[in-house]
């Protein structure tokens, strides 16, 4: 018994102590790092200066001939909004009107109204329908998927107090969509958006998701918008003021490298970056949900598009650095 005894050791109290240190150690690594990510991706409890609501709103989408048959049930999830609507522009490429119209007959019946067409525009149609709240315009010229702001801004040129809330073809949207971006438009005519990616300067053709990276501003702090340092994704909807755009859009796309039809998310943003108009997300914006996916008529169906095409359109924005000369 003796010896048994003898022959245990208990732990040294240096190894305790070390254990000591090192869960200290721990426990403080783990507080610093918390604390930084709250200073770094969390915004400031300040409140946010919000624009009045818009007079006007305008839902704007675009799409071609072969995805029309997406257009119903987008349509209808925009239709039952909490907030009123004053008009749906629905901008067509490479769409025969009589098929496209018998499609969304039950949105019918359509008048054609008279419109002028411009170099700019090329030849265009406009059938209106839903006794003058929706707008289909087919279109000779195609932007890309940009399409669906040019378009709008074709009907609405810079009407003052006018906001186009642009919307993707194959998504439903919650019914609380558009009062979200109504009432959360920045005071100083800044475009809005629910997901922001920022280009990685150090690790070339990389972008990182800040809606995603912004854990504790979505947890925390819901309805309060930051700025976007680099474009935003257009699926959520994005929110433009009218009377920031001018003419220039409509030949913008012309003087930018070739890729850049493909990624209107980038190139749009880029218009309003050089001309000195900023972008934000807001924490909480709805999320959408994807309805019928082609696969074969997707920007994502270009093989290697992020590398060949993204990239150099994000490079000719010099990855949205700040613009000297302007605040």
């Amino acid at each position: 018994m003796g010896m048994s005894m003898a022959g245990q050791k208990g732990t040294p109290p240096w190894r305790t102590r070390i254990t000591c240190l090192n869960a200290l150690s721990a426990l403080l690594i783990f507080l610093v790092t918390a604390f930084i990510i709250e200073e770094l991706f969390a915004p400031p409890a300040s409140s946010q200066n919000f624009s009045s609501p818009a007079s006007h709103v305008v839902l704007c989408m675009g799409t071609i001939g072969a995805r029309a048959s997406l257009l119903p049930e987008t349509l209808a999830s925009l239709y039952n909004q909490t907030w009123k609507v004053d008009k749906i522009i629905v901008s067509l490429n490479k769409a025969e009107v009589e098929s496209v119209l018998k499609i969304l007959e039950a949105f019918g019946p359509f008048k054609k109204e008279e419109v002028e067409s411009s170099r700019e525009s090329g030849q265009r149609i406009v059938m209106s329908g839903n006794e003058g709240r929706l707008a289909l315009q087919f279109l000779e010229t195609s932007w890309g998927p940009g399409t669906k702001l040019v378009g709008a801004y074709l009907i609405t040129g810079s009407k003052a107090d006018t906001l186009l809330i642009t919307v993707d073809d194959d998504c439903w949207y919650a019914p609380n969509l558009v009062e979200t971006m109504v009432t959360h438009m920045p005071a100083d005519k800044g475009a809005l958006c629910g997901y922001c990616e920022v280009p990685l300067t150090w690790k070339r053709g990389t972008w990182l998701r800040m809606d995603l990276a912004h854990y504790y501003g979505q947890r925390y702090y819901p309805g309060h918008v930051a700025e976007c340092q680099g474009w935003l994704m257009g699926f959520g909807g994005v929110g433009y003021w009218a009377s920031t755009l001018d003419d220039r859009l409509l030949t913008f796309l012309s003087e930018l490298p070739k890729g850049c039809y493909y990624h209107d998310d980038v190139w749009l943003s880029g218009y309003l970056h050089q001309s000195g108009h900023k972008r934000y997300f807001l924490y909480g914006m709805p999320l959408p949900r994807h309805g019928a996916y082609l696969a074969n008529l997707s920007v994502h169906s270009q093989e290697n598009t992020q590398i060949r095409d993204q990239l150099p359109c994000v490079e000719h924005f010099n990855y949205f650095r700040a613009i000297k000369g302007l605040t």
